[in-house]
């Protein structure tokens, strides 16, 4: 779908929106909804991913299949921290998108 609505043209933004918007609940405007698509769209931006357990927290236990032994305490804290205080786990990884490219929008 963000790949769909990235290529689109910017004309079909109030469209996504409204297919999109009886899926979502929040306290956003129609318009900051907007202006946020709007940059999606066309800025450059990073976007910060990472699971859990982490591979701090984990470890694998066969080499054949993925099995995942997790120390739930552990995964526990770094989720807290990461929720409620905003400290990313040590694996977090940063994917930088990029905006649209030279002319793609007139």
């Amino acid at each position: 779908m963000y790949d769909k609505v990235r290529t689109a043209s910017l004309v079909d933004l109030p469209n996504y929106i409204a297919q999109l918007s009886p899926f979502v609940k929040t306290s956003l405007t129609y318009d900051e909804i907007f202006d946020l698509g709007l940059k999606v769209l066309t800025e450059e931006f990073s976007i910060k991913g990472t699971h859990f357990p982490t591979v701090n927290t984990s470890e694998e236990i066969s080499k054949s299949e993925w099995y995942i032994k997790m120390d739930k305490p552990a995964t526990v804290d770094e989720l807290h921290d990461y929720i409620y205080r905003d400290i990313p786990p040590k694996n977090t990884e940063t994917f930088l998108q990029q905006g649209p490219s030279e002319g793609q929008y007139p």
